[in-house]
């Protein structure tokens, strides 16, 4: 009789799901599931990323509930691990020059997680956790910055912008058919 109760419980969650986040509710546990998604790079033009020292590779993806808020894919630079003991680490304030890039594939596979914002220790530090979406329908942004690489005075390479960047959206579902192509005009 449990089991039944959680099976019932269980499959109404998903089907009253639709991608919100429901007050910032954790998400279960797990993920629901993953999609990849692909953008195609108009050959006529060519596109490039500065890739900064610290701060990660460049973010081309991102996903927003149906309700409008966007989900934080990254933790961004010298972030709180909620779930490591509340730890402080010293961040790296001696950062490599960031070096562009050349983009001419842009593909990238989510498994539904998100950052969240929390606290730890006794509520008084900020810190992020990792959580999960229910399955649902939700809006990915894929985006390039048209552009090409060239060599700075000092010997670097940079990336120098000749547009804002282009994107493209479409609404999907997780769990839902992969991969998702998309073309920019």
């Amino acid at each position: 009789m449990v089991a039944v109760a959680g099976l019932v419980a269980g499959s109404s969650m998903l089907a009253c799901s639709s991608g919100q986040l429901r007050d910032q509710t954790p998400g279960p546990g797990v993920s629901p599931g993953t999609v990849t998604f692909r953008l195609q790079l108009p050959a006529t033009q060519s596109y490039c990323d500065l890739q900064a020292g610290c701060a990660g590779p460049p973010q081309h993806l991102s996903i927003t509930t149906t309700a409008g808020n966007e989900l934080p894919l990254s933790v961004g630079f010298c972030a709180i691990d909620c779930s490591k003991s509340c730890e402080v680490h010293p961040c790296d304030l001696l950062c490599p020059i960031g070096t562009a890039v050349a983009v001419t594939k842009v593909e990238q596979t989510w498994d539904g997680s998100y950052f969240a914002q929390s606290t730890c220790g006794k509520n008084t530090t900020a810190c992020t956790e990792t959580r999960y979406v229910l399955p649902g329908r939700y809006l990915a942004r894929l985006c390039a910055t048209p552009g090409a690489v060239a060599t700075a005075d000092a010997g670097n390479q940079i990336c120098t912008a000749v547009g804002q960047p282009e994107c493209v959206e479409t609404m999907f579902d997780i769990p839902g058919p992969s991969p998702i192509e998309m073309a920019l005009p």
